[in-house]
């Protein structure tokens, strides 16, 4: 028998050591998708285990255990945004908002690398309608149906707001690299963040 499935086959007779694994195994990746919404560690915990605790009470809804991963990490992201909504509504801003990130481009130079810090600074900074749905299709695998599904939104406004981010990731990005241009070239980088380019645009 798969890990995966003696794991589900275990926690569905709630089996606490059966549980412990689960959590041991998937909690690191799970903490990694709750901070990438949350921003802050203490909150991303709080979220965590309580998605974990929503994991125990329904995986008997999972009809595949090959897909345990997986399963468990859409639970999280729909724990986050449930918790995010009772904070506050999530806002998609306007065209007329986002007209302003239009029609900006990356300037490539392979000599300039983005630290981890730079994401970091752009994605905190973000407007959370934008990070939501970036998060969701770009790293989480959401389709555009889903997301739409999930938020309560057209598929339209959920392509919009992706398009969207994706412009004020350039911008971002654009003003980090003319900041560094006007800077001494004596100054260290820290890390390779060039993937971006390939991943994300």
């Amino acid at each position: 028998m798969k890990s995966e499935e003696k794991l589900t086959a275990g926690c569905l007779k709630h089996n606490r050591k059966a549980q412990k694994a689960l959590y041991e195994k998937y909690a690191p990746e799970m903490m990694t998708v709750c901070l990438r919404y949350c921003g802050d560690k203490p909150t991303a915990k709080d979220v965590m285990q309580e998605g974990f605790i929503r994991v125990y009470q329904h995986i008997g809804q999972l009809k595949d255990p090959t897909k345990l991963k997986a399963w468990i990490k859409q639970t999280m992201v729909n724990t986050v945004l449930m918790k995010m909504r009772k904070k506050e509504s999530l806002v998609f801003c306007s065209d007329e908002v986002l007209d302003t990130f239009q029609e900006i481009e990356v300037f490539a130079d392979e000599t300039y690398q983005y630290s981890d810090n730079d994401l970091k600074q752009i994605f905190s900074e973000m407007p959370k309608g934008f990070k939501v749905i970036f998060n969701m299709y770009v790293f989480d695998d959401f389709s555009h149906q889903e997301i739409a599904d999930t938020l309560n939104i057209s598929i339209n406004t959920s392509k919009s707001q992706l398009s969207r981010a994706r412009a004020y990731l350039r911008k971002k990005l654009n003003a980090i690299k003319s900041d560094y241009y006007a800077q001494p070239k004596t100054l260290g980088l820290i890390g390779s963040m060039l993937w971006i380019y390939n991943h994300i645009f």
